[in-house]
């Protein structure tokens, strides 16, 4: 059973859940998954299934609802969010991420926190959704230095755990290449031809010739 068909038959209820609420309703569920396929199944058109009502919490974590279901002034504080915060959910900390990395600048997490003047957490999270590759995603990881990671819009690749310079990508296959060739008996290293006529007359010396 696919994640999306999980997720629509955990949401027939009608109970508003976060991504995290989902996660501990479905057993075995990976959260990144379930991510995809609340964002999919939230997706405007004929086959919405579920829709945003909301936020709670201090790091903003989205709430889905089934699609359909009766918004009320208790579901809304359910979310912990007003009726006005319900109708604006849209524009969420996503949005102005989006909005920002429209000039295509590549920015770091701690860049982006502080153009936007926003929790760092709150960044994060959207982040980490905004970035899941397949349709739909937003930005992608451009490239990473230890723990930090540089975001540029639009989908993409995002860059591996051990991002390394082309240069040092470059030499680190060169070395492989050599190694390789070296198991296989391609290549061997060209002898000087001073330390062999060096060596040849330390080995000949004295000796008379024949």
């Amino acid at each position: 059973m696919s994640a999306k068909v999980k997720v629509k038959a955990l949401m027939q209820d009608c109970k508003p859940r976060t991504i995290d609420e989902i996660v501990d309703a479905i057993p075995g569920a990976v959260r990144k998954t379930i991510q995809a396929a609340a964002r999919d199944l939230s997706r405007p058109g004929m086959g919405q299934i579920l829709r945003v009502v909301g936020s709670q919490g201090r790091n903003h974590a989205i709430v889905y609802v089934l699609f359909g279901a009766p918004t009320t002034a208790a579901e809304a504080v359910r979310v912990g969010a007003t009726l006005a915060e319900v109708k604006t959910a849209r524009v969420s900390i996503a949005r102005r991420i989006a909005e920002l990395m429209q000039d295509e600048k590549e920015r770091s997490t701690a860049q982006i926190v502080a153009e936007l003047n926003a929790p760092e957490k709150t960044v994060r999270s959207a982040l980490s959704e905004m970035c899941i590759e397949g349709f739909g995603q937003e930005v992608h990881i451009s490239r990473r230095f230890g723990r930090v990671n540089f975001y540029k819009a639009g989908e993409g690749d995002n860059a591996p755990e051990e991002y390394q310079s082309p240069a040092h990508a470059a030499k680190a296959a060169a070395r492989k290449q050599r190694l390789a060739d070296q198991i296989a008996g391609k290549w061997w290293p060209v002898a000087c031809p001073v330390t062999v006529s060096a060596m040849h007359n330390m080995v000949t010396a004295g000796r008379v010739a024949a």
